[in-house]
């Protein structure tokens, strides 16, 4: 009998002690599966680690060859660098042309090799740009300048992501094969027009144009045709843009007009509102540090953005069509006051003229805004409201474009709506009507580059 017992006791404790093993080695998984897959952890810093490394490998070959490209007189004796570059394979220029049938002339000059942009200084320095992976003939992306790193885990099907280490930038796709009757880079209407024909399901832009006007920042309608022949055509050579990640923000709040504080593109940030669109426009002109031009949007690139995101965002089409969240209620992935959902990061405030602060969340804290409540909220705030790496395009803040309407009163364009109104009556394509004046705590801005 105590034998009985005994081997039963035993069964007991085996038990016991295989389900707490279990439970430990549960547990271990857990904590392994975190540190191999979070954003930091293994397998991203062993991506990092193998892109320095080939990054390294490729800038030493080159420093290599142009180290052997000096003449008698101490300079770069471009013939020389020419032939010397050649022995590196697959080693082509900026555009993609052969050294062969595009020589280097002049330094400094950027070279491409295995994807990666390779800057060749006046004097003969060498830096390398990491690779943007990209798998496409409809678009080629680039980077603005060698302080540009792609981030780890973005593609051109999640969202394309850049970063100088100060702001955060995201692709936004315009396929070659929209140009119907555009043949040149240089013909701005046919591009406009094809760019038009390939967004016209989105909203009508009747009574609308990418119009110069008096007080839009741009002084003279010069050049602001010319800015927009810019950006057609480099649209068009490219194959898209790049548009602020997050909307602008800031590190301060001040519930007021403040034009001093520093533009940030960057998630958690203030958002940068009590802004005129002139003063939104010359900020946005000034915060790109590239080779290429910032500024605010036109309004044909918002409807490029918005058409990106309908073709290649991820959307519940069981009830409606991509569009309708788009162009008819836009409440499903943006911050209105019919709107609710969990934020998880940054902050909130339930009064846009802070009379009573910013509350920000920390770790592992979450707020539930509840619908029909207006919530102004930092940028980036939930994922729920981000589409192909953009957020906060929907709500938050109206964000000023380029466009003209027919109103002298109101001749400035927002876009998005905005968190105090309705999902369905202002979605992500509704085009509102403001005068030059106005800088309330609802206008907002997010440039682009081109």
């Amino acid at each position: 009998m105590k034998t009985k017992e005994a081997k039963t006791r035993n069964r007991g404790v085996t038990l016991i002690a295989l389900v707490v093993t279990i439970v430990i080695l549960l547990i271990l998984a857990g904590v392994s599966i975190n540190l191999v897959l979070e954003p930091n952890g293994l397998i991203t810093k062993a991506q990092e680690a193998a892109l320095k490394t080939e990054e390294s490998a490729l800038e030493e070959k080159v420093q290599l060859e142009v180290a052997g490209s000096y003449g008698n007189d101490g300079n770069i004796d471009t013939k020389m660098l020419n032939k010397n570059l050649e022995n590196i394979e697959g080693i082509t220029r900026e555009d993609g042309t052969s050294l062969e049938e595009n020589p280097i002339t002049s330094l400094p000059t950027t070279v491409k090799v295995n994807g990666y942009e390779i800057l060749i200084g006046k004097n003969g320095s060498v830096g390398t740009v990491i690779r943007i992976a990209v798998n496409s003939n409809e678009t080629k992306p680039y980077l603005p300048s060698n302080n540009f790193k792609q981030v780890i885990g973005t593609n051109l099907d999640n969202g394309l992501v850049i970063t100088d280490g100060t702001n955060y930038w995201t692709w936004v796709e315009v396929p070659t094969s929209i140009y119907l009757t555009a043949q040149s880079a240089t013909d701005y209407e046919a591009i406009e027009n094809d760019m038009e024909v390939y967004t016209s399901s989105l909203l009508s832009r009747n009574g609308y144009e990418d119009q110069w006007y008096e007080g839009c920042g741009i002084e003279t309608e010069e050049e602001y045709n010319n800015l927009k022949k810019y950006m057609l055509s480099s649209v068009y050579k490219n194959g898209g843009f790049w548009i602020g990640q997050y909307e602008a923000g800031t590190s301060s709040y001040p519930a007021k007009p403040d034009n001093t504080r520093e533009v940030l593109i960057q998630e958690g940030r203030y958002p940068y509102n009590f802004i005129t669109c002139s003063d939104a426009q010359m900020k946005s002109s000034k915060i790109n540090s590239g080779h290429y031009t910032s500024s605010l949007m036109f309004g044909i690139q918002w409807d490029l953005v918005l058409k990106h995101i309908e073709t290649k965002g991820n959307w519940n089409t069981t009830t409606n069509s991509k569009s309708y969240y788009i162009t008819e209620n836009s409440s499903d992935w943006g911050n209105y006051r019919n709107a609710g959902f969990e934020i998880n990061r940054g902050g909130y405030t339930l009064n846009a003229f802070n009379t009573e602060g910013f509350k920000l969340l920390s770790e592992n804290e979450t707020y539930s805004k509840l619908e029909n409540s207006g919530l102004l909220l930092t940028t980036g705030a939930t994922d729920r409201n981000m589409k192909m790496n953009i957020y906060d395009l929907a709500g938050n803040v109206y964000e000023w474009t380029l466009e003209k309407t027919a109103s002298d009163y109101g001749p400035c364009v927002t876009r998005g709506g905005y968190l105090y109104e309705y999902g369905y009556n202002l979605p992500a394509s509704i085009r509102s009507d403001s005068n030059i004046q106005a800088n309330y705590y609802m206008n907002g801005f997010r440039p682009v580059i081109y």
